[in-house]
């Protein structure tokens, strides 16, 4: 099953950054978000959890979650998690236990497991050399530190001039006060991002593509001080 509309859905309703569940996608929540609004109270509950890589520098799994936001998601949510030596220090809330970290989260409606939702997310987790992770969302997210000290790549912050916006709603800048910048990345907008290739030695680099970027066919992004800067080259008409 397709569940990536109930990511973008929870996401916005919720407050959650959309990036690290852009390949979840699926077209059925409208009802059960109108249902969530009819129960009158909001609630959270684990529901199980499972483990999807363990290395020895970190481990990542999946926590499912039972979510009823009043008047806004009533179903299964799902956070990606991180625990390392690194993490350690880390306080636990309602979604997380001492020394996790969470990555991302999303909707996971319709799902009977945490394996379900790992089946979904896990080609977005990239491991290279045991100690580097990478996570190509809207916003590309590498850490060589055991899932901290992240270093990220965000299209939003590419000129003008190389951006084809969508047209966004009056309380956006620079009418409004919002920041609206990610409406250009959202849908069939999201970034594609292929040929990932990182290295131990800090170098980075990979090809994005989007039709929000103008008059080009993708970018080149690539970095040789792990994240600290980054350059861009256009790649064809």
């Amino acid at each position: 099953m397709n569940m990536g509309l109930f990511g973008a859905v929870f996401n916005r309703l919720a407050g959650k950054a959309s990036f690290p569940t852009n390949g979840l996608r699926t077209v059925a929540g409208a009802a059960l978000l109108v249902s969530a609004g009819l129960t009158g109270c909001s609630d959270t509950r684990r529901l199980d959890e499972a483990v999807f890589y363990e290395g020895p520098v970190f481990t990542l799994k999946v926590v499912r979650f039972y979510r009823n936001l009043f008047f806004s998601y009533n179903g299964e949510t799902f956070s990606v998690q991180c625990a390392s030596e690194n993490t350690a220090g880390w306080g636990g809330n309602k979604f997380t236990e001492p020394g996790w970290y969470e990555l991302g989260s999303g909707g996971a409606i319709g799902t009977k497991n945490a394996d379900d939702v790992i089946e979904q997310v896990k080609a977005q987790y990239i491991i290279v050399d045991d100690n580097i992770l990478a996570i190509p969302g809207v916003v590309f997210r590498v850490s060589f530190h055991g899932c901290t000290q992240f270093k990220t790549w965000n299209p939003t912050t590419l000129p003008p001039e190389m951006i084809d916006p969508v047209e966004k709603p009056d309380y956006c800048a620079p009418q409004g006060g919002a920041d609206c910048r990610y409406y250009d990345y959202h849908d069939d907008r999201e970034p594609v991002y292929e040929d990932i290739r990182v290295h131990p030695e800090g170098r980075i680099s990979f090809i994005v593509r989007t039709k929000t970027f103008k008059d080009v066919a993708g970018l080149m992004v690539s970095s040789e001080d792990a994240g600290e800067t980054w350059k861009v080259d256009p790649i064809g008409p």
